[in-house]
């Protein structure tokens, strides 16, 4: 089913990291909720009038929650392909994370509202009527719930949407919210004077209100911006050193403007006797290869590096001496060395990884000890990995 409708409704599905293939998976999710949901809510309605259970509906106006939660997804996906304007220049593709944000946010407040209708009906419980038609009514609207998350879910690991994953979560707590209401109404048909409905209630809405920690956690990462994945980095790199011509990198950057809208920096070493007019081709084939095969806009910056000059080469094995007897994980780069100055001039930067307990300014006073008079240091100092 999962397959017939991504084929029927997402054209081109194989290339989720297209911008309009993003949209259709975005498209058929928020639509599915809809209608499903709005399906749940009617008959969970009926039913809770049957039964005269609060429960019940309480289940129900969740699910038309989810309905509104999934017009509200639909309404993201769209401002989130709009293209970049004068306003936006890198695109309106982080609307997907506040989206997610905003549906976190909606989790939150069912599991808060079940907490606090879990709470009252342990203080004051009241009896419901138990029919087996309309529990086994109730157990078909759970297996549905459990069917779209399980579509969501599929949809979100295609697409790595977190708004997407969000309600598939959400779906899936919803199936829970209705099996322990059902647990709840056998239970109290048995007779028992003690209140499973409001326990059962207040058991699920801790675990709603969990995973909507947990949601809120990951679109809140993704917003304030996160590490690039090290499969991700490494295959850039690989691209980077597979051409001979590169001696060395650094200043790896990738910056998120949503999904399949990254833009990313690099500082690549060549030979500083190369000519402009090689070193631009040797990037920009780097850069279209990153593009084609990850789909990020790469910037690379040439670095010339002089290899033949033993000036350069002393103050290099030098300064890796140095930062290695320091801390192993400190890298250094840019090295340059400006013969005119008396005595010369030694300008590089120094990256400090993340953890490392020494400070720019103990680094940059052994440096100078090493230095000695032999020439003048000027470090730049970066932190990263």
């Amino acid at each position: 089913m999962y397959r017939y409708l991504i084929e029927k409704f997402v054209s081109d599905s194989r290339h989720p990291e297209r911008p309009e293939v993003r949209l259709a998976y975005g498209a058929l999710s928020s639509g599915t909720g809809i209608v499903v949901n709005l399906l749940l809510f009617a008959v969970k309605l009926a039913v809770a009038f049957v039964l005269h259970s609060y429960s019940v509906v309480s289940d129900a106006f969740n699910n038309l929650t989810d309905c509104l939660s999934s017009i509200l997804s639909l309404a993201g996906f769209r401002l989130a392909s709009k293209p970049a304007d004068h306003e936006h220049p890198y695109g309106h593709g982080r609307m997907e994370y506040i989206v997610g944000f905003v549906l976190t946010m909606a989790v939150a407040a069912v599991g808060l509202q079940l907490l606090r209708g879990g709470i009252e009906h342990i203080l004051h419980p009241e009896p419901a009527l138990v029919s087996g038609g309309m529990l086994v009514i109730l157990g078909l609207t759970a297996a549905m719930k459990l069917w779209l998350s399980g579509f969501n879910s599929r949809i979100a690991g295609c697409t790595d949407n977190v708004a997407i994953r969000a309600s598939a979560l959400d779906a899936r707590s919803d199936a829970l919210v209705t099996l322990m209401t059902i647990a709840a109404l056998l239970l109290q048909k048995t007779g028992s004077t003690l209140p499973f409905d409001g326990l059962a209630g207040l058991l699920v809405s801790l675990f709603i209100l969990r995973s909507g920690f947990e949601m809120g956690q990951d679109v809140i990462n993704r917003i304030l911006g996160q590490p690039l994945p090290q499969d991700v980095r490494e295959h850039i790199i690989r691209i980077l050193e597979a051409e001979p011509e590169i001696h060395g990198i650094h200043d790896l950057e990738v910056h998120d403007y949503g999904p399949a809208r990254r833009l990313g920096s690099v500082h690549a070493e060549v030979r500083a006797d190369m000519s402009l007019l090689e070193a631009h081709r040797i990037v920009d084939r780097a850069e279209q290869q990153i593009e084609s095969e990850l789909g990020i806009r790469m910037t690379i910056h040439a670095d010339p590096y002089d290899e033949t000059d033993p000036l350069t080469l002393k103050y290099r094995k030098l300064v890796q001496t140095q930062l290695r007897a320091m801390d192993s994980r400190i890298t250094f780069h840019d090295l340059r060395v400006d013969p005119a100055g008396k005595p010369p001039v030694l300008s590089f930067d120094v990256v400090i990884p993340y953890g490392c307990s020494l400070k720019a300014e103990e680094i940059s006073n052994r440096l100078h000890e090493a230095a000695a008079d032999q020439v003048q240091l000027v470090i730049t100092f970066d932190s990263g990995d």
